[in-house]
Order: structure tokens, then sequence, then C-alpha cells
């Protein structure tokens, strides 16, 4: 279920995803600043990953969980990651697995799967 509404403004947004984690937080205004440049075909530029991750169901730590632990601190792969999923590369489930520590996933390999559907995604852009 959906947390964000269409009325809410951008601390009902960036609190509603991130429930106040501080490495969550990080990692959302991070992606405001580059997620257009890391992923331009996203319809949605800047706000593509934040939307992605409320479709997924991926809030509060497990933002940062996604950022740190399934990405190594790579904002671009971690954008690429949660595409992956729109994309059909990697399941709902796969990704939940991941960020839990049961299932290790291929980074890389799935990355490259997403450039090949999405050429312009630049997924060694540099943050943070």
């Amino acid at each position: 279920m959906s947390r964000l509404k269409l009325d809410m403004n951008f601390n009902d947004i960036l609190f509603a995803v991130s429930d106040g984690n501080p490495g969550a937080i990080n990692v959302i205004m991070e992606s405001l600043k580059h997620g257009e440049a890391i992923d331009p075909d996203n319809g949605f530029k800047a706000w593509g990953f934040v939307l992605n991750l409320d479709g997924l169901g991926i809030y509060a730590s497990r933002v940062w969980m996604l950022y740190k632990d399934v990405c190594r601190e790579n904002l671009a792969h971690a954008i690429g990651i949660a595409r992956s999923v729109q994309l059909g590369i990697v399941t709902v489930d796969e990704l939940n697995e991941a960020i839990d520590g049961k299932r290790r996933l291929d980074v890389e390999a799935t990355l490259e799967k997403v450039c090949e559907q999405l050429p312009r995604f630049n997924k060694n852009h540099c943050t943070l």
C-alpha cells in the first residue's frame, strides 16, 4: 500500500518514505539532486526513485540498507537496482531478500541488464 498521496508536500513525502531515518533522508535528498542525471529516461525525473521506493514498499531503514548494504553506498546502483524491478529483471521478493541479507544480488550483472534496456542510464554517476 502506497504511503504517498497527491496532496502531500515535500516534508510529508520525505517523512513518509524515510520515517525520519537519517540515512534514508540522506539517500532520498541525494536522489532528488542526482536522480535525473542517473536515470534520464524516468518519466518522473528526479522524483522517480522516491516514487519507485514507495511502489516497492521500501521505507525507512530499508532505504538505507538498499543503498549501503546491497549497493555498497553507490546511489546510481541503488536507483538502478530499484529500476530493475520495474523492468522485470529482479523480482520484489528477490530485492527484499537482498535488503534483508538473505540473498546476494549480483548488482553489476543486474545493472548491465538495466543499461541494455535503458542505454542512457548512468550507472557510473558519482554522488555522495
